[in-house]
Order: C-alpha cells, then structure tokens, then sequence
C-alpha cells in the first residue's frame, strides 16, 4: 500500500471514530434535555431519619419537598401536596449534602492537552469535557454530585475551569467557572516567556494589577472565582506576595503541606486553601495540616485529583483528617460547603437549604465514619446511583 493510500484509509478511520464520538454526544445531550423536561413539573417529598444540611444541627424525622430539582423545604411534618407520598429513605438512613470535588481532570482525553499559551482564556475545560464519560459514574457511585475540571497548568493563566453535576449529561452549574491561575513549574517553558519561576511571578502580578480582559479584571476585582495551583515554599511565597500586594482572594491549591507549613506566617488573613485527600501514605506533618488550617481559621476544601487518584480517597480522607484533630464539621465543609463557595458557585451547591439544588447522598450512618455505606446518590432531585443488595448479587 503506497502512503497515499495509507494516509487516505487513516482520515477515513479518523472520520469514522469522530462520528461515533459525535453521535454518543448528541444522544447523552438529547437524553439531558428529556430529563430536563421531565423535571419541568416533577414535585418530590423525601423522609429520612437524619438529615445534615451541613449549616445547622442534625435534623431527626427529616423531610424534604423538590420540585424541578430544587429544593423547596426542609423540616418535620411538612404537609405534602394533594396526592403525594412521600420517598422514604430509611429511619436508620442519613441524608448529606453530594460531596464536591473541587480539583480534578475528570473524563479529559490526555491527547487534548496541548502546550498554551503563558495567558490563556481560550482554554476552556468545559469545551473538553466528554459527557457520558465513565469517570462521572465513579464519581457519583462515591457520593460526589459535582466537580471542577481544572485545565492543566501550562500557564500563569492556564484557562477557565468547568463546575459539572456528575450525572451522565454532565451538566454545567454556572457558565463562569473558576479562573485557574499557576505558579507551577510547568507554566515555565524555554520557547517563550517566563522562563523562570521569577518571570511567572512577575507575569502573574502584572496581569493582575493592570488586567486586559473583563475576566481578569473581575478576579482582580474579587469579583470571580478563582484558583491558583502552587506547590514548593518558594511558589507559595511568591504568590503569597502578590496576593497580599493586590488584595487578591484567590483560591490556593497545593500538593507541598511542608512547604505550605514554612509559608503560613506570611498569610495575613485567612483564606481558601485545597489540599490533596489524606491517605494513610500521606506525611505526617500532611495529616497535621487540616487541623492546623482550622485552628488559624482558613477555609479547608480537599480534592482528590482524578484521574489520578479514587474519588473514594475524598470521604476517606476527610475521615482521616478528624482522626489526626480537624473538627467533623470542619471536615464535612472540606468536602461540600467550602469547595462549592470557593468554585463560586455556594449558592446552589455545597449544603442543603431552601433553594438549592436537590443534590444529596443517603448513607447508613455518618458521612465521616467509615462503617457507613454510601447507599444513594441523587443529582437535581433524580437518583443516579443506587447501591445493589449483596443477596440479590448473589442470586444472580
């Protein structure tokens, strides 16, 4: 075969393959929209015996009235419309607001993640995102209702983050997604500027100051979520300084706890910081941090950085962090309240409250004790996973 016709028979298979990929989009989108519909007129009522909203005490005997996949009351007794029976979830069952995963690259193909530009807000995750992708399945069979997909940090301004619901449309929460900042190593390159750490600082700082776009000038402004990935003492410092400079609030996201330790006498207020999910693998003075971060009043989310690693590691982890001295609360917040805000979209995901998006778990016992089994998971008022009996498994 001569490489024109080897060439030609490649494009065809190309084509071929673009087109499933096209069709299986088309029909998850189209099933998306039906669901859409349906909830349209959709009123629900839910009964539980504990209910944790995650703003105030545990609800005993807990009701919940939906209605198009929001939340319209939370309470005992509650009068039910005329004709509707209420969904009873166990008197021994525990409702939580989902888990929010708030760092990850969740069902991204690697082969789209090209080098960019050192300032990119062209680069956006949600246009990458595959729908129907077998990672937003793990994802709500572990209780995470949504997540952030994070651009990679190939620049100082690596892109617009997405916020996604882990049901299989992988619908969007908000439009304006997280700015992801970067003082990474990885933003360094040697065919264009900065080629340093001082020149990525150097960089960040004047965009940031004198910014060029309407969405710089909103996350300069404290006006728009936004993320900055940092990982050794000296990243951490540097962003430190600009932001203590400029007065900018931005989310802090580091893997280096140690070098995060050595910087905390430089934050002059507290602040928004995700840490990876604690494992038994984790340093010591990692498992310390989370403590010490509520202890100094910071806002603790925790990300378990998928692909990479399980997003079971997210409920395993906050667990970990109570052993090793986080306060429950605290730890709930790591995984659910504080996420939502620092993603900027508190206002409909994060806890469970009159208005909010119907997005929650049912377990058989508390979120944080690690005999409890993750039984439901439910997306905008619909059930997306449902745990399978051991007998009926064994039957079959």
């Amino acid at each position: 075969m001569n490489p024109k016709t080897n060439f030609n028979c490649w494009m065809s298979c190309a084509v071929i393959v673009l087109g499933l990929l096209l069709s299986v989009t088309h029909r998850v989108e189209a099933q998306s929209h039906a669901t859409a519909r349906k909830q349209a007129t959709k009123v629900q009522a839910f009964r539980v015996g504990y209910l944790v909203s995650g703003e105030g005490p545990v609800l005993k005997d807990a009701m919940m009235i939906v209605k198009k996949g929001k939340i319209v009351s939370i309470g005992k007794n509650l009068a039910l419309p005329a004709g509707l029976e209420a969904i009873d979830l166990g008197e021994d069952a525990w409702v939580f607001p989902g888990m929010v995963n708030c760092l990850t690259q969740a069902s991204v193909p690697n082969d789209l993640k090209e080098p960019r530009d050192a300032i990119d807000l062209d680069n956006k995750s949600l246009s990458v995102i595959v729908a129907g992708h077998r990672d937003f399945d793990l994802l709500s069979s572990a209780g995470v209702t949504s997540v952030v997909v994070m651009p990679d940090a190939h620049g100082v301004v690596s892109g617009i983050a997405a916020v996604v619901k882990t049901n299989k449309g992988a619908r969007p929460v908000t439009e304006a997604g997280p700015v992801a900042l970067a003082l990474t190593s990885t933003t360094q390159k040697t065919n264009r500027f900065p080629t340093s750490l001082m020149g990525a600082f150097q960089l960040l700082g004047q965009t940031l100051s004198k910014p060029q776009s309407p969405i710089l000038k909103a996350v300069a402004e404290n006006k728009r979520a936004s993320i900055v990935r940092v990982n050794t003492e000296a990243e951490v410092r540097a962003f430190l300084r600009i932001a203590n400079t400029l007065g900018v609030k931005c989310a802090m996201a580091t893997d280096g706890s140690i070098a995060l330790r050595r910087a905390l006498g430089q934050i002059k207020e507290p602040m928004a910081i995700i840490l990876p999910a604690l494992s038994l693998a984790s340093h010591r003075r990692a498992q310390l941090m989370p403590a010490l971060l509520e202890k100094k009043s910071h806002q603790v989310a925790f990300s378990s950085a998928m692909p990479g690693r399980s997003p079971e590691d997210l409920r395993f982890g906050a667990s970990l962090a109570v052993h090793m001295g986080m306060s429950r609360l605290a730890a709930l917040r790591a995984v659910t309240k504080n996420p939502a805000q620092i993603a900027g979209v508190g206002k409909r995901i994060g806890t469970l409250a009159k208005g909010k998006d119907a997005d929650f778990i049912v377990l058989s016992g508390r979120l944080l004790d690690a005999s409890a089994e993750l039984q439901q998971t439910w997306i905008d008022g619909e059930q997306v996973y449902k745990r399978s009996s051991p007998t009926a498994g064994a039957n079959k």
